[in-house]
């Protein structure tokens, strides 16, 4: 049987790090890219982990995302 000891500090300074923010950065970037004009993406570390999101930013962007989905159809651009 194998054990795994799990260092919950060491993990919460792996999820806070820029390794991960710029990972996370890059990927809302490029789903924001996808989404097209009238998207932002942002990345930001809290206070337990980095996150990143992407917004619209204009009413035609909402409404775009509203009638056809498309951060949703975007996804995949930031694998």
């Amino acid at each position: 049987m194998t054990w795994i000891e799990i260092h919950r500090e060491a993990i919460g300074q792996l999820l806070k790090s820029p390794a991960v923010l710029a990972d996370l950065k890059r990927r809302a970037e490029a789903i924001a890219a996808a989404a097209g004009e009238g998207y932002e993406a942002e990345a930001e570390v809290q206070k337990h982990r980095a996150r990143a999101a992407v917004h619209t930013t204009t009413f035609d962007s909402v409404k775009d995302n509203f009638d056809n989905n498309t951060l949703i159809q975007s996804i995949d651009s930031g694998r």
